[in-house]
């Protein structure tokens, strides 16, 4: 298991650096009021995404077993 989130993690990694190139390969042809101009809007659609994506986690409390004690 800990290796299968390792793998996912840097999966995660290797595909924003991926898009971190492409994003980079247009800012000479951008002026840079429109280049993060551009990165805030990309923010604010991905925050959009992550608030309702969020909003379907259930927050449960965890359940604590106690261990009866002999004395």
């Amino acid at each position: 298991m800990k290796s299968q989130l390792t793998s996912i993690f840097l999966f995660t990694a290797f595909v924003g650096d991926i898009l971190a190139g492409l994003m980079a390969s247009i800012y000479p042809t951008m002026t840079p009021a429109n280049y993060f101009g551009l990165l805030t809007a990309m923010m604010m659609v991905v925050s959009v995404i992550f608030y309702f994506v969020a909003k379907n986690y259930d927050k449960k409390k965890a359940v604590v077993e106690t261990v009866p004690t002999t004395n």
